[in-house]
């Protein structure tokens, strides 16, 4: 969704998606601080998201999968690194 190289520019939709995500984001963060989040709060927490996007796409964690779906795997370990978050950046 933010990778230069994979996009195609000027699609609405996408542009429209990319915002709605990052605000997601960034609201889940706020609500943690009653306000805005500190910008490295909300820096490391999308760091930690693209990160692990970027590597369930180039199937890096096929291997720690070892055969479990995908899609399982992708919500039950992002669950589990999202509740780590909320916990880490907790005030």
């Amino acid at each position: 969704m933010f990778r230069a190289d994979r996009l195609a520019g000027g699609h609405a939709r996408l542009d429209q998606a990319r915002a709605a995500a990052f605000e997601e984001l960034r609201s889940a963060l706020a609500a943690l601080h009653e306000g805005s989040a500190p910008k490295p709060q909300l820096m490391l927490a999308w760091s930690a998201v693209h990160g692990f996007a970027t590597l369930l796409l180039e199937h890096a964690t096929d291997g720690i999968r070892q055969g479990q779906d995908v899609e399982q795997f992708s919500q039950e370990m992002g669950d589990a690194m999202l509740a780590l978050l909320r916990k880490s950046l907790a005030p």
